[in-house]
């Protein structure tokens, strides 16, 4: 298995399969996500947070709900674990194709940016 490496560089790749570089910025090898809440219809509160879904889980999960990654209208996917060579890793598996990580973090930001490749048509 290819393992990818988490870290700032795997993040904003995420960001950019998102659409999301104009709300990343990069300081001291982190990035920071311009992060809105809506508080009600005229008012959202903003303010920069550490971001890096390719370690975080809940920033992967983040990351995994903004693209639609796990729903079933818009991707037929699945999420779990499963035994790959004898080590038991993370998947996501869309459409009979499976990308596995050793971590939750790592499997999605492999996938989300394997599925932006094939929207834009440039996959391998």
């Amino acid at each position: 298995m290819t393992e990818i490496k988490p870290g700032p560089e795997l993040d904003l790749a995420v960001a950019r399969a998102l659409g999301w570089e104009g709300q990343i910025i990069e300081g001291d090898g982190e990035l920071l996500l311009d992060y809105c809440e809506v508080v009600d219809a005229l008012d959202k509160l903003c303010a920069w947070r550490d971001w890096n879904p390719s370690e975080d889980a809940n920033h992967a999960l983040e990351a995994a709900e903004a693209f639609g990654l796990c729903c079933p209208d818009k991707h037929d996917c699945e999420l779990g674990q499963m035994l790959y060579c004898g080590e038991l890793v993370w998947f996501v598996c869309h459409l009979h194709k499976t990308i596995h990580a050793s971590t939750l973090p790592l499997a999605i930001c492999a996938a989300i940016i394997k599925l932006s490749e094939e929207v834009r048509g440039d996959g391998r």
